[in-house]
């Protein structure tokens, strides 16, 4: 009987996700699509000259891609070429692109130096910006609209060049009041 169960609970694990028998969600954080989110903050910012905020981003027409990364996460750095590239193609445009950590400052700016990275990165050790989107996973990344409302979400790896284009259309979309 106990070979059977085992062998139940292997097909299981085989078939289901992880996160699903956990009784955990598809998403790493908290569901704002269509919502506006939290503001974001944080102790020191990077390859920036003064601190962000979605509302004043908002005000300025800019469309916020907004990735919640660890420096030394096996899913989150193979992402940073691709980041680097739409930092690249779009940062002259209304897009700006900004990576949350909860790592030290210190650390996070010999990697960001050492990476080559010239998009914003917002060293948050207080956890601040993560508690409030009740992060649980990375990279996750949302984008959020010009008016300021999350559009689109998902793990970063979802972030193929199909749905960047979907994401940025509908972030771009905005509706201007009568």
């Amino acid at each position: 009987m106990r070979k059977t169960w085992l062998c139940v609970f292997g097909v299981l694990l085989a078939v289901v996700p992880c996160r699903v028998l956990l009784g955990q969600s598809g998403h790493a954080g908290r569901d704002f699509l269509y919502e506006k989110p939290p503001e974001i903050s944080g102790k020191t910012w990077l390859n920036t000259k003064k601190p962000l905020t979605l509302k004043k981003l908002q005000k300025k027409g800019k469309v916020v891609i907004l990735e919640f990364m660890i420096t030394s996460c096996p899913h989150c750095v193979p992402l940073v070429p691709r980041l680097k590239e739409i930092h690249g193609k779009y940062s002259g445009e209304d897009v700006v692109l900004i990576a949350v950590t909860h790592e030290k400052a210190k650390k996070v700016g010999k990697w960001v130096k050492d990476n080559g990275i010239e998009y914003v990165v917002l060293s948050d050790p207080d956890v601040k910006t993560a508690t409030a989107y009740a992060c649980r996973g990375a990279p996750y990344i949302y984008v959020i609209s010009k008016n300021g409302r999350v559009c689109w979400q998902n793990w970063g790896q979802a972030l193929d060049d199909d749905e960047l284009d979907i994401a940025l259309t509908a972030a771009r979309a905005v509706r201007k009041k009568k």
